[in-house]
This record gives structure tokens, sequence and C-alpha cells, in this order.
């Protein structure tokens, strides 16, 4: 691991001017596009101040402490809504001839395969008016 005086020292000979704090870290989390992480344990972090505002951290740590997260994959589940089979004025057509349900009227353009004539015709035969 290196150490912060000398990175200082280092600094100060090139000619930068830069403040350098220790900073006690237990653990550091790197958050990565994909969604997964790098979580660094027992790592060694140093703060440098550079001039113009900039602040630089460097971080050390040994191979066995960077564990890696693969990202949670969410499972999707599409739910697709059934289209209605009969269209909103064929049912109302079968409803208004007939003056049945909503329900009735589906029913009975279901069992005459969506034929207008065929399915008020059952109704109406079911009722005992044709």
């Amino acid at each position: 691991m290196f150490n912060p005086n000398e990175v200082k020292r280092m600094l100060k000979r090139m000619g930068i001017n830069v403040n350098v704090k220790d900073v006690n870290a237990s653990r550091v989390i790197i958050e990565l596009k994909d969604g997964g992480n790098l979580e660094l344990s027992d790592p060694t972090v140093v703060l440098l101040e550079l001039p113009g505002g900039v602040l630089l951290y460097q971080v050390q740590v040994d191979k066995r402490g960077v564990k890696v997260n693969q990202p949670q994959v969410t499972p999707k589940i599409v739910i697709k809504a059934q289209e209605p089979k009969y269209s909103e004025d064929d049912v109302r057509l079968v409803m208004d001839q007939t003056g049945v349900s909503r329900e009735e009227a589906i029913k009975a353009l279901e069992e005459a395969n969506g034929d207008l004539a065929e399915a008020i015709l059952r109704i109406q035969r079911s009722k005992g008016q044709a």
C-alpha cells in the first residue's frame, strides 16, 4: 500500500501543491452502469485536493478484498389483455334487439360464431319470441 505523505512529497517535487488527507474507510462500493457493483473491503483511501477545487480520491485494495456483484435481473412479466372477439357495435346491436345483458349478448355471439342474425335468433328462440 502507498503512504499518503510519500504521495504528497512526490507531487510537491513535481510542482503540484496538493492537500492530502487519509480517508478512514472500511468499505467502498462502486456502482456500475449495468446495475452491478464492485465492493471493496478494507481499502486504503486518500483524498487529494488539487488546485481549482478538483478532488481526487485514490483507492487501493488487496485483490482478495474485491467482490464483484452482478446486476440483479428482474424477470419481466408480460400480460396481454385478450382483445374482444366482437366489436362493441355488434354487442350493442344484439343487446338492443333482444333486451339481454352484455354477458348474454357476448355468449350468444360466441355460440353463433359472430353471426349477428344467428345470435339474435338464438336469444329470441330461448325466450320463445321467434
